[in-house]
């Protein structure tokens, strides 16, 4: 890792920021905010990491990614068929109009 990156990274610490990563990929370096987590399962402690930006060299500044990520739900079982029917009925009329300005998100 180049020195200004590691200057950083003791910067950060020095402020009390603390569980940043870095993690280099070609010519870029990218923050991460890690953490862990008890797994009741393995009796071991799993990392977590979270994507937080790009560092860029001459701010020194973070960037933060302009991609919002967009996380799909999965419905496992529906107890009551009235409600869902009822909110199937609801949102016909907004389908087209959510597909025109959302797409296949």
């Amino acid at each position: 890792m180049e020195q200004w990156v590691n200057n950083w990274l003791e910067e950060q610490r020095k402020k009390g920021i603390r569980g940043y990563e870095i993690k280099k990929s070609y010519k870029s370096y990218y923050v991460y905010k890690s953490t862990t987590v008890w797994n009741k399962e393995t009796k071991k402690r799993d990392k977590t990491s979270t994507y937080v930006g790009k560092l860029n060299k001459e701010t020194g500044q973070i960037i933060e990614s302009s991609k919002k990520i967009v996380t799909q739900c999965k419905v496992e079982k529906i107890g009551q068929y009235g409600n869902a029917a009822l909110l199937d009925i609801a949102m016909r009329a907004l389908q087209n109009p959510l597909k025109e300005i959302f797409g296949d998100v």
